[in-house]
């Protein structure tokens, strides 16, 4: 009973969290560049500022549309690589699944504030709905993907499958967002 109260707190502190950065992520990567900011009283009402010259003005002003899906592609990739070490790391040691482990949660990070901004740039014109859509299947995932895993480690009593699953998945993924490359963006 104390392990299900404290996974329930901790996927609603840790979704509170990841929904925070995923917004914060959204708004730095689809928002034009506006003048810069000359004193404190010009972020009066403002959502978000970014830093000049840090990889946050970078990513906002120079990453541009056409790139974004690419990116996620990307990272994708990477947390998709992330699992083959964390399967690695079973035969070769604990060294490897903390680095895939590592690699795999920065990545996701990274990604859904960048999947945001691409969505947000496929449809402009429906940025509500287009963002709950796309926060309804991230947080379905994360809310039903631990379960899952678990209870396919119980029935197959080991790990293998479930990380060959996750795998599965990033995988299709990719794909998934190759396909949402080609869609056309809706007109302003």
């Amino acid at each position: 009973a104390i392990t299900a109260v404290w996974m329930v707190i901790s996927l609603i502190a840790v979704s509170s969290i990841t929904a925070g950065l995923a917004s914060a992520f959204t708004l730095a990567l689809a928002r034009s560049a506006t003048a810069p900011i000359a004193n404190p009283a010009q972020l009066r009402g403002a959502v978000i500022a970014v830093v000049r010259g840090t990889t946050s003005e970078l990513w906002a002003d120079r990453l541009g549309a056409l790139k974004r899906i690419p990116l996620v592609m990307l990272l994708l990739s990477v947390s998709a690589l992330s699992v083959c070490l964390v399967i690695l790391g079973t035969v070769i040691g604990t060294f490897i699944v903390v680095i895939g482990l590592t690699l795999g949660v920065s990545t996701q990070l990274a990604a859904i504030g960048t999947m945001h901004a691409a969505v947000i740039d496929k449809a402009p014109k429906s940025v509500g709905r287009a963002t709950g859509i796309t926060m309804t299947g991230y947080y379905l995932g994360a809310l039903v993907t631990p379960a899952g895993f678990g209870l396919l480690v119980d029935i197959s009593d080991t790990y293998i499958y479930s990380w060959l699953a996750t795998l599965a998945i990033l995988i299709t993924a990719v794909g998934a967002w190759y396909r949402a490359g080609k869609i056309q963006a809706q007109r302003h």
